[in-house]
């Protein structure tokens, strides 16, 4: 970093206020009483929480439809569908 020219321009050059932010945002959200959480599901909230703050909640929403969208072609089959059982039918 470019230190001494950022405190020429008045910029703040210290790591506290981003320590604050996320010691908000993170301890926040997750730390609240009763609460447990396993890495995969926190980064989920916290993946959430930061999009909410930085207005960016709908296109994280717009990218998990177009990632489910994508993942749905990758399972789907393109031959012809299976024919329906028949219930009346009992098992021998």
């Amino acid at each position: 970093m470019r230190y001494a020219e950022f405190r020429r321009q008045g910029l703040c050059v210290s790591s506290g206020v981003v320590e604050s932010g996320c010691k908000q945002v993170v301890g926040h959200r997750l730390k609240r009483g009763g609460m447990h959480w396993a890495a995969a599901g926190g980064n989920a909230i916290i993946a959430l929480k930061c999009c909410l703050l930085s207005n960016r909640f709908e296109d994280f929403w717009a990218r998990r439809a177009q990632k489910a969208q994508y993942l749905v072609g990758l399972y789907t089959t393109t031959g012809p569908a299976p024919e329906p059982r028949d219930k009346t039918k009992k098992c021998a």
